[in-house]
């Protein structure tokens, strides 16, 4: 046989007082019954008003101390004052440091900028050094010699006849 769990009801304590002999007078349970609820609710008020006599309190208290309902405390118009002065120095000391920041950075992008710009140049003269290296290599051989020493001096060997066509040069010079 399964027990059933009951709750603490009437029942509960009408069984229990049976079991301890007593005798349960139903009028009597309705009146402790009554008294207790009315003891709550006398409890209730209570609390009630000690919570509102707490609340002027406070209220006094704020009022005393130069507070508004949302605790936070009147300035008086030298407190404003400073307050304002403290704020003023702040903002400033802020834009103070925000512009050689600023400044710092502009600097930074200038020297990546001219950096930047070096290297350029420097890619280039490299290339220019190359090329020109490979010409003097070019230059220093016999036949280019004896291209130039033919070509711009009209020289030519021993044993050798050169001609020279008019037209070609009238042309050339034109």
């Amino acid at each position: 046989m399964a027990r059933v769990k009951r709750s603490r009801s009437r029942d509960f304590r009408r069984e229990q007082k049976k079991q301890e002999n007593l005798l349960v007078d139903p009028e009597q349970e309705m009146e402790e019954r009554r008294e207790k609820r009315q003891e709550q609710r006398n409890n209730d008020k209570r609390v009630a008003r000690v919570r509102a006599k707490e609340a002027k309190r406070e209220e006094k208290r704020r009022k005393r101390e130069g507070e508004d309902a949302s605790g936070i405390p009147e300035l008086t118009p030298r407190e404003r004052a400073v307050r304002r002065r403290t704020r003023l120095i702040y903002a400033a000391v802020l834009l103070i440091v925000l512009f050689f920041l600023g400044r710092a950075g502009w600097k930074a992008t200038q020297v990546k900028a001219e950096e930047a710009a070096a290297l350029a140049r420097e890619e280039q003269l490299k290339a220019q050094l190359v090329r020109l290296q490979d010409e003097l290599t070019r230059i220093d051989t016999a036949e280019y010699i004896e291209e130039k020493a033919r070509t711009e001096l009209h020289m030519i060997f021993p044993g050798e006849t050169i001609y020279i066509i008019n037209g070609r040069e009238n042309r050339e010079q034109q």
